[in-house]
């Protein structure tokens, strides 16, 4: 990755653009969000040797937690309190 492209900055605008792409996929082949952002962000971090900071990996914990707790409410209404 070319120098100027190497700051938080551009690294955070590549990251959120691949997280718009990844949407755009998932609504046109029709599967999860969270699965998209995964497989790209698997490739596109390969692809781009991006490097992980203090920041993105903080922000992955926090949406695996996040994650999990959604596909648990999907998968036992009940256990939050729907009828």
């Amino acid at each position: 990755m070319p120098h100027e492209l190497n700051t938080p900055l551009s690294i955070a605008a590549l990251w959120i653009g691949l997280a718009l792409v990844a949407s755009l996929i998932s609504i046109r082949v029709g599967i999860s969000v969270a699965l998209a952002e995964t497989l790209i962000g698997v490739v596109a971090g390969n692809a781009f040797q991006l490097n992980s900071n203090e920041c993105v990996t903080f922000l992955a914990g926090f949406t695996s937690a996040i994650l999990t707790f959604v596909a648990r409410t999907k998968v036992e209404p009940e256990s939050c309190g729907a009828d």
